[in-house]
């Protein structure tokens, strides 16, 4: 896996093309509610062996510091209750 990240020839354009063509394919095929939830979170990190890991804004502290940012993403289907 590392080396087809950092060393192997790809074109993660393709790649992100191709994941989204099948998520809009599934959101369409879908009779029952759907959602596609994206989430960006940041960890605070020491040290400089994590990918990403700089100084930048971190709001889990609030200030920038020393931290990584990520950015998650769900899909939800099926009835969704709100209390």
């Amino acid at each position: 896996m590392q080396h087809f990240i950092s060393d192997a020839p790809w074109d993660s354009r393709d790649v992100m093309n191709q994941v989204s063509q099948e998520v809009n394919t599934l959101l369409q095929a879908q009779k029952s509610p759907t959602a596609f939830i994206i989430y960006e979170s940041s960890h605070p990190k020491k040290g400089d062996k994590s990918v990403g890991v700089t100084k930048q804004y971190c709001g889990n502290l609030g200030k920038t510091e020393n931290c990584q940012v990520a950015v998650y993403g769900a899909y939800i289907q099926g009835t969704i209750m709100v209390w």
